[in-house]
């Protein structure tokens, strides 16, 4: 956990399989070791998405598009949710890049309707989401999020 907190997700996932191995060689109790590694499993879990988060923003900044997209649906495939709202925002301007444009609008459905988050000045003005200027569904969605932004006045 402390090594999550820190950004160290790579060290994490190596901790996290050296536990795992280590609890599955430890004589313990059946039921602490289930609890423990449901523990790890959750924990691996998270890592990892971080992991694949970071890489694909790393892709994103380089330029490289068709990778970072990939990591990223990678990342969002790992099943983790909650406060994944930042990669989900990264992941906007590049997916609309590589024209998976109804992967951006999922993205961005998630982020005004589950997320509510406020604001839609990021999306305005990032030159790289141009290519969803022509979708009707953008308007809405900058709508929404604008909208959304009241809610934390």
């Amino acid at each position: 956990g402390t090594l999550m907190r820190y950004s160290k997700h790579e060290q994490a996932l190596e901790l996290y399989a050296y536990a795992a191995r280590s609890l599955e060689q430890d004589g313990q109790q059946r039921d602490s070791t289930e609890k423990a590694m449901e523990r790890l499993t959750k924990g691996r879990s998270w890592a990892t998405f971080n992991v694949l988060a970071d890489k694909a923003k790393a892709k994103a900044d380089l330029g490289e598009y068709l990778e970072a997209s990939r990591l990223y649906k990678e990342a969002f495939a790992t099943g983790e949710f909650r406060a994944t709202h930042i990669a989900r925002m990264a992941s906007v301007p590049v997916f609309a890049q590589t024209n998976e444009l109804e992967e951006a609008f999922k993205q961005l459905e998630l982020l005004a309707d589950t997320f509510k988050l406020g604001g839609n000045q990021g999306f305005i003005k990032d030159e790289r989401c141009e290519p969803l200027h022509h979708d009707s569904r953008r308007q809405q969605l900058m709508d929404k999020l604008a909208e959304n932004a009241k809610l934390y006045e």
